[in-house]
């Protein structure tokens, strides 16, 4: 008998080593706290249900998975964790360590089998000398293994014996590590890090569907920024968009480091590429073939950054090869929709048979995305705090919270569109109805808050924090942020995460002149630059539309950059930004005739203007880039330029055209009113269009 047995292993192990030696040698490797292969799920993703086995290995677990939920007690029965999942909101993987206090039958597992619905179970095999369940729940779990992934806590001790105490039932310190990795390894089974899964045309989207948007393709600061930004929490997972090869995964000037992924497209090469990954948070090497939905990388913070993001590129041609860059927003959309990649020659979403998808040569790893916009509302956040006497712990809260809801963006929503009518820093997908710095709901904060101009008016959303604050207390500002807040149980955790980012920017933003930070966008009764607002026409010179609109433009000078500053009759604020400094040049221009509203989309698909190609260009047409708004004032000391109010920290005047291949021109028809001079008698002119 011994010999037919010895024959047996003897054949299994050249099998064994037979098909390796077939693979190609490829390691298959299976996660745990060694590293190698594909890293577990994010611990934000996994609840874990136990007893005092779990108990015992909690710091294990919570050093490998950031973020997971523990629920353990000692003594626990595999009855009480049924009814104990019952009351969970489900995560992505749900880990049922239970039955080393006795067995449990068939009807129990398929109720918790139906209980997890879509998200994804692993079953835990226990082990002991003194634990007589083992034999009835190994053998449950055994007959489930097609069903339900195992963590295989029996094997590991049948392995050595010495990972068991001498109470033959809970394990050794050491044990104790290994149950836990045994734990990560049942979690690592689901692939890399939890995947998603892709739609029918095979493209899935880079992050949660739900994650806001924060930055365009097109004009930003001065360049053209090469991708969209995607904001979610830090540590998020990333996603491939599509099948293909990785050709770069690693360090790259800018991004800290990135993953370029090359695919074909109806028989053309394209590229995505992912940037701003911290050391570690890349899950792929070159060369390896990924497919549409797998975890490749986590969201990070790495490079030209001060906010953790997704920048995401897709790139013609190949992104090493220097092809050519392409709009992302249309191929996101199909990717969230359900439709295929866009074909080439689509439109783009340009909507007027114009080339949406603007393109530049690919150079090198995108430079600086600072985000302006982020340390404005930080400053805002802490002068406010400060002119109202918060302690320094209340600001960080408010910062922590900031972070979280919405990365420091006063955001709209898709699900809000009356909230797109107003300024904001991006779109988010939606989120019930809540919009904002701090994501107030329209439906339970909309009639305090004074409706939506309210809403996204950051002053309101960043007064209602502190106001709400007040009489709270919390052992941390995460915690006071959470309790202002009020998500759900499983996702508190997230505020304490954003200590250090809200540290950082206090540390570069507290010396700011609290006074001098402008924290409301909609007041615009005062007027601190010293500039009179004046009657429509007043003071503009004779001539035609064009010549009167820069004139208007030019009276402007000097004064700063106001996010939301600007209408019909002047600056608010102290200052202007793009679209307010554009409708108050064509209103004052028209003598009231033309009231554009305060909304760079708006100015561009409003009726009352013409649109003409840039070839038919002249001074005094509106140039609209993705998210910005200019003047064109034709050449000046041989140089095209351009009248606009640009970015935080730049002043009101002239500059270099910029985005000629992206632009739409738009012209203000000629008026029949007369032309203003500076004897004009003074008209009563509307108020403010927001």
């Amino acid at each position: 008998m011994k010999k037919v047995w010895a024959g047996i292993l003897a054949l299994i192990l050249f099998i064994v080593l037979f098909v390796t030696v077939l693979g190609g040698g490829e390691e298959k490797c299976i996660p745990g706290f060694g590293g190698g292969g594909q890293v577990p799920p994010e611990g934000k993703d996994v609840l874990i249900i136990g007893d005092s086995l779990t108990v015992g290995a909690r710091d294990h677990l919570e050093d490998a998975l950031p973020g997971v939920e523990i629920d353990a007690a000692v003594g626990r029965q595999a009855t009480e964790g049924e009814a104990i999942l019952a009351g969970k909101d489900k995560r992505k993987v749900v880990v049922f360590a239970l039955g080393t206090n006795g067995a449990y039958d068939q009807g129990l597992l398929d109720r918790v089998k139906d209980a997890v619905g879509d998200s994804r179970l692993v079953v835990m095999t226990v082990a002991g000398e003194k634990v007589r369940s083992a034999p009835a729940v190994n053998a449950l779990v055994e007959a489930n293994a097609d069903d339900v992934r195992v963590a295989d806590w029996a094997a590991r001790v049948e392995a050595d014996p010495g990972l068991i105490g001498p109470d033959g039932v809970h394990p050794t310190p050491e044990g104790s590590k290994v149950f836990a990795e045994t734990i990560v390894e049942g979690i690592g089974t689901f692939g890399s890090g939890g995947g998603v899964a892709a739609n029918a045309e095979g493209l899935a989207y880079p992050m949660d569907p739900e994650t806001p948007i924060t930055s365009g393709f097109g004009l930003r600061w001065g360049t053209n920024h090469n991708g969209i930004d995607l904001a979610g929490p830090h540590g998020a997972p990333i996603y491939a968009f599509a099948d293909g090869i990785v050709v770069a995964a690693g360090p790259a000037d800018g991004f800290g480091n990135w993953i370029v992924i090359d695919h074909m497209f109806d028989g053309a090469k394209y590229s995505t590429v992912y940037g701003h990954m911290e050391d570690g948070q890349v899950h792929v090497s070159v060369g390896q073939n990924v497919t549409a939905g797998d975890h490749i990388a986590d969201e990070g913070n790495a490079g030209f950054s001060t906010g953790p993001h997704l920048h995401f590129e897709i790139v013609e041609g190949g992104r090493l090869e220097g092809g050519t860059w392409v709009d992302p927003q249309p191929w996101l959309d199909r990717a969230k929709e359900g439709a295929g990649a866009p074909r080439s020659g689509d439109d783009g979403g340009g909507g007027d048979g114009s080339d949406g998808a603007a393109s530049v040569q690919a150079e090198a790893p995108e430079g600086a995305s600072v985000s302006d916009i982020q340390k404005l509302r930080a400053s805002q956040i802490i002068a406010l705090g400060k002119q109202r006497g918060e302690e320094e712990f209340t600001i960080m809260a408010a910062l922590q919270a900031a972070l979280v809801e919405s990365e420091l963006q006063n955001l709209a929503s898709e699900a809000v569109p009356e909230s797109k009518q107003y300024p904001h820093d991006g779109v988010a997908a939606g989120d019930f109805d809540s919009v904002g710095l701090y994501q107030q709901r329209v439906s339970v904060w909309g009639e305090q808050a004074g409706g939506m101009e309210g809403l996204m008016d950051p002053a309101q959303q960043i007064n209602w924090f502190y106001d709400t604050a007040e009489g709270l207390s919390a052992p941390t500002p995460g915690q006071l942020a959470a309790a202002v807040e009020r998500p759900r149980e499983d996702l508190r955790y997230k505020y304490d995460l954003r200590a250090e980012e809200a540290k950082a920017l206090y540390a570069e933003l507290e010396g700011v002149d609290p006074d001098s930070i402008v924290v409301g966008g909609t007041d615009n009764c005062d007027n601190e630059s010293g500039v009179d607002r004046r009657a429509a026409g007043s003071g503009l010179p004779n001539g035609d539309i064009g010549e009167r609109i820069l004139a208007a433009a030019r009276s402007q000078f000097g004064l700063p950059y106001v996010w939301g500053g600007g209408d019909h009759n002047g600056p608010t604020s102290g200052g202007f930004d793009c679209s307010g400094l554009t409708m108050y040049a064509v209103y004052q221009a028209t003598d009231g005739a033309v009231a554009l509203n305060h909304f760079t989309g708006d100015q561009q698909a409003d009726p009352q203007l013409e649109t003409v190609s840039w070839a038919d260009r002249q001074p005094g047409d509106l140039i609209f880039t993705p998210g910005h708004v200019a003047i064109y004032a034709g050449e000046i000391d041989g140089q095209e330029m351009m009248y606009e109010a640009q970015q935080t920290g730049v002043p009101v005047g002239a500059f270099p055209v910029r985005g000629a291949d992206s632009a739409t021109v738009r012209r203000v028809p000629a008026q029949d009113t007369p032309a203003a001079d500076d004897t004009s008698e003074t008209t009563e002119t509307e108020g403010t269009d927001r």
